[in-house]
C-alpha cells in the first residue's frame, strides 16, 4: 500500500473544478462541496473554496461599518488602523528630511528607500 501511494501523482486534479490540490486534501475538497463556485453578489468575485468566499464577505464586501478620521476623512476597516493613522500620519509633520533634495518623510524607512533609489 505504501509503495502504491508513492507512485501516485503529487497533485490530483479535481474533475469538477480543475483545481490542483494535494492528494491528502482531495477527500476534504470533494467531500465538502468546495468545487462549486461561490460568487459575491456585491462585486462579482468568484471563489472555489467556501472558506475564501466567507473571508471575502467578512473582510471586503461585508456590511461592517468603516471608521472615519475626523481630521482628513480617510476611512478604515479597523479602529486600530485609524488609531495608527492618527498617531503616525494625520497632522504629523514629517521628521525625516533628505539632505540631497530636501524631500520630507514621516518614516525613516521611506527616507532610506528614497536615498537608495534616487541618490
Amino acid at each position: 500500500m505504501h509503495r502504491l501511494s508513492n507512485e501516485l501523482p503529487r497533485a490530483i486534479r479535481q474533475q469538477q473544478c480543475g483545481r490542483g490540490i494535494r492528494r491528502t486534501a482531495a477527500v476534504g475538497h470533494a467531500g465538502m462541496a468546495n468545487c462549486a463556485l461561490h460568487q459575491c453578489s456585491m462585486c462579482g468575485k468568484t471563489y472555489s473554496w467556501k472558506s475564501s468566499y466567507h473571508r471575502h464577505l467578512r473582510e471586503e464586501c461585508g456590511n461592517q461599518q468603516r471608521v472615519k478620521c475626523k481630521n482628513c476623512g480617510r476611512q478604515y476597516r479597523w479602529r486600530d488602523s485609524l488609531n495608527r493613522h492618527l498617531k503616525y500620519e494625520c497632522g504629523v509633520e514629517p521628521k525625516y528630511m533628505c539632505s540631497a533634495c530636501g524631500r520630507k518623510f514621516r518614516h525613516k524607512q521611506l527616507l532610506t528607500s528614497h536615498l537608495r533609489k534616487f541618490h
